[in-house]
């Protein structure tokens, strides 16, 4: 017996010896030990002792066989529920598969690890399967920078006035320049520039600069190309296209190595090497959109009349006692409004005081100087007429009327009578006076229109 046993013993070291050598060669750690497990091998370990024991002993040490079975059984079943699992085989990382290969993404994330394949998820701006190449719409050394005619952080939309699948046609509303080839690229490209009609970078429909001033001229791309100085750029802020800047006017120096040359707003217009240094020009370089008023008395980018003006003298602007001026919201044009001068009041400079008006301007009545009908000024009656102005004033109209002509109504915007007739309210043609002629109460005669 004891020369079995010594044989066991010496087997089970050398085995035991064997085993610990392997496991520190190899790459796998020590795994947790699962409590449920260890308590299973207690149980295992204790119910085969006395199972052994009772066979060893005798049939009449039964009942210590059947505890050691018990304890076997359940140590059964413990094992099962908590199984001591081997962790999973793994790669150093930058390597994978099963042989652990590496990786070899140069702008990207491997999909690394035992199980990986290797494949490269690439890096913004880079593709292939190595992510070694620009991705289709960018370029550069760095590959960081949209190509000619896209835009977006992601380069995956057109840079506005461009369109096409490839960003690379003209919108109908900007002009496209003579293709050229970008030489570091060797690629062919076209530069769209505002604007066929319009103005601005966004080639908006122009107004009608002549709806008031028939004399005013629209400051569209075609007459800013008459003053612009392509040589004059007083710089600003830094910027990377015509839309960072107020001036749609972003230019910058061409650069091929050490040697700079010539102005330029995009790569394309660089025969050698690229735009570099860009920088905002205060100087407009596409029409801004707004009228420039030739007639005196209009204002404003739509060249409207001024407030109060009476179409004849500047003298009438605000009603003499103020400046026109151009509000905004928004930094859109609202509307034209008076900038009263010192002591004067009101949306048209009608009312002499704050608080309360101690005087009113021409044909302005009442205590809060309110306008006469059909205006202030010259316009007061319509211009046909005289208007009851003042602090104590009415407001009421007295028209003119002559023998050949009268106005009635009480803006003086109508005819006196059926017998004057247009826009002048002249007597009809033809038309004779009759009966008694008591001054101009036509009302006490009677004129008779062939």
């Amino acid at each position: 017996m004891r020369t079995w046993s010594s044989i066991g013993f010496i087997i089970g070291s050398i085995i035991t010896v064997i085993g610990v050598g392997l496991y520190s060669g190899s790459d796998y750690g020590m795994p947790p030990v699962p409590a449920g497990w260890f308590v299973a091998l207690f149980f295992l370990s204790i119910g085969a002792s006395l199972m052994l024991s009772t066979l060893m002993l005798g049939i009449k040490f039964y009942t210590i066989g059947f505890f050691g079975l018990s304890l076997f059984l359940v140590g059964v079943r413990l094992i099962t529920v908590h199984p001591y699992v081997m962790p999973e085989c793994t790669c150093p990382l930058g390597t994978y598969g099963q042989d652990c290969l590496e990786c070899q993404c140069d702008h990207g994330q491997c999909d690394d690890g035992y199980t990986g394949t290797g494949g490269c998820l690439c890096d913004l701006g880079w593709s292939g399967n190595l992510c070694d190449k620009c991705a289709p719409t960018f370029e550069g050394k760095n590959c960081d920078r949209c190509k000619h005619g896209w835009d977006g952080p992601l380069c995956n939309r057109c840079f506005p006035g461009y369109t096409g699948s490839m960003c690379n046609k003209c919108l109908p509303n900007f002009e496209t320049l003579n293709e050229v080839i970008n030489r570091d690229t060797k690629e062919k490209g076209i530069i769209c520039q505002p604007c066929k009609k319009g103005w601005g970078g966004y080639c908006l429909p122009m107004p009608d600069c002549q709806l008031y001033d028939n004399k005013a001229v629209a400051k569209d791309a075609q007459y800013w190309k008459n003053i612009y100085d392509p040589t004059q750029c007083t710089s600003l802020n830094v910027c990377d296209n015509r839309y960072d800047c107020a001036s749609f006017n972003c230019r910058g120096i061409c650069v091929d190595g050490d040697t700079t040359y010539g102005r330029c707003a995009e790569d394309l217009e660089c025969p050698i090497g690229t735009c570099q240094y860009k920088t905002c020009c205060e100087e407009l370089k596409f029409g801004d959109g707004t009228c420039e008023c030739k007639t005196e008395g209009y204002f404003g980018p739509l060249c409207e009349k001024c407030p109060g003006f009476d179409g004849v003298y500047t003298a009438s602007v605000c009603n003499g006692h103020g400046t026109c001026t151009a509000m905004y919201a928004d930094s859109k044009y609202s509307h034209l409004e008076c900038a009263c001068s010192e002591g004067w009041s009101g949306k048209d400079c009608g009312c002499f005081g704050v608080d309360r008006c101690t005087k009113c301007a021409d044909g302005f009545w009442g205590p809060t100087c309110k306008k006469c009908p059909g205006g202030g000024g010259i316009d007061q009656c319509n211009g046909h007429g005289k208007c009851k102005d003042g602090i104590d004033g009415d407001g009421t109209c007295v028209c003119d009327m002559a023998q050949w002509q009268a106005f009635g109504g009480d803006a003086c915007d109508q005819c006196y009578s059926p017998a004057f007739r247009g826009t002048e309210c002249e007597l009809c043609n033809g038309g004779v006076l009759v009966g008694y002629n008591t001054g101009l109460k036509f009302n006490n005669n009677y004129i008779y229109c062939p």
